[in-house]
């Protein structure tokens, strides 16, 4: 099991609402080997949605952007 680098700040999972009012519940996941950490989605649906993969900036107001804009290009 790989471990994090001290460096890496661990995120607690939260909640973005879209502009279409669907919220959802955001985590960090890195799947399988060698594959960059994304954000993986509870919409208030119950689907659960593989998202954006995770920038360096975790604040929440730069996630919050990055999902309201990955969600209007997916919903398309």
């Amino acid at each position: 099991m790989q471990r994090r680098r001290r460096s890496d700040k661990f995120v607690e999972p939260f909640v973005v609402t879209a502009e279409d009012g669907t919220r959802f519940r955001c985590s960090v996941s890195a799947l399988g080997r060698e594959t960059e950490p994304r954000w993986v989605l509870l919409g208030s649906d119950g689907v659960q949605y593989l998202g954006p993969p995770v920038e360096s900036d975790k604040s929440q107001a730069a996630v919050e952007r990055l999902i309201r804009d990955w969600w209007a290009a997916t919903k398309l």
